[in-house]
């Protein structure tokens, strides 16, 4: 048997844990350095071996190979104090294990409207350097509004998707949110892979939403509909791994350096902005850059969100004064 220990576990697992007592469930997939079960129809528990810890997810103490020790619908028996395959062949203790807060934080320091601008023109002028992967090619079209008719993407997905992407980017700068959301019935499920690549462009802008709805709760109605009906829409229409990531996503929660890289360019923090970029864009083939993608469209949302903030309050004081 191969005995390991969880050195984090994501609060929201550790609660589920603590609510629901003994119970069996199946492994759902396996990779080499990533292990899902399921629980239900289509809730994952995520187990890595490396340091990103996800929502409903832990880390263990040891770099090893899954797939040498369980198998696709092979049972796994959980409690609040340890993992162990109905073989005998794994266990994991989870006693001891530091827990991951997965939710936005609650009391962060928001930049300035101008740092936020910044923040996103070194993040955009850092990844149109890095490998043109995923969505990347359409980085110029979709990040600096360069449009050239019937531009020939090598990449068929690109020259498939590049007019809807550029749709529902314009919708949500537009502050058309339903027309945004009609878009993402082209969009979810998009791509290829466990999580694909328009999931994950998606994927930040939910998270950067709900950070936005959960800083101005009574300013944007629509963002918990919105989230809300996306999460609902991908039961149907991608995967269960992809799934997952966009309910968290939905309420703000993202894998570790996500979470990370979010709260680094809104808040002010003292990582480093390109240090974490790098270890998201390392995600999959190109999940962390599609993801990046995302991030820096969502963001011009909310640096004109200030923007509008700002002169509103500019225009209230000089009418009162």
């Amino acid at each position: 048997m191969m005995k390991l220990n969880a050195t984090i576990i994501a609060d929201d697992l550790a609660v589920f844990l603590g609510n629901s007592g003994n119970q069996s469930v199946r492994v759902h997939s396996v990779f080499t350095h990533a292990l899902n079960l399921l629980v239900g129809d289509d809730e994952l528990i995520t187990l890595v071996d490396y340091d990103d810890v996800t929502p409903m997810g832990l880390v263990v103490d040891e770099e090893i190979d899954f797939t040498n020790l369980v198998s696709i619908g092979d049972e796994v028996v959980i409690d609040s104090s340890r993992f162990f395959s109905a073989d005998g062949a794994l266990m994991i203790n989870l006693e001891g294990a530091r827990v991951w807060q997965s939710a936005p934080p609650q009391d962060a320091s928001l930049r300035d409207n101008a740092e936020i601008a910044q923040v996103r023109a070194q993040l955009s002028g850092w990844l149109e350097r890095q490998p043109s992967m995923g969505l990347l090619p359409l980085m110029p079209r979709l990040v600096n509004q360069e449009y050239l008719l019937n531009q020939p993407y090598e990449d068929i997905y690109c020259r498939f998707i590049a007019n809807d992407l550029h749709a529902f980017n314009t919708a949500i700068l537009e502050d058309n949110w339903q027309t945004a959301l009609k878009q993402t019935e082209k969009l979810i499920g998009f791509g290829m892979g466990s999580t694909p690549s328009c999931d994950d462009y998606l994927a930040a802008y939910l998270a950067v939403f709900s950070y936005a709805d959960q800083l101005l709760p009574d300013r944007y109605p629509w963002i918990k509909q919105f989230n809300q009906a996306v999460s609902n829409r991908a039961i149907s229409s991608t995967t269960t791994i992809s799934l997952n990531m966009l309910r968290h996503a939905a309420f703000g929660k993202l894998d570790q350096s996500g979470k990370q890289l979010i709260e680094t360019c809104l808040f002010n923090t003292k990582e480093d902005l390109f240090t974490t970029a790098a270890r998201v864009l390392e995600h999959g083939a190109s999940s962390g850059g599609d993801f990046l993608l995302g991030l820096v469209c969502v963001l011009e949302w909310f640096h004109q969100q200030e923007t509008a903030l700002i002169k509103e309050g500019a225009y209230a004081f000089t009418n009162n004064y």
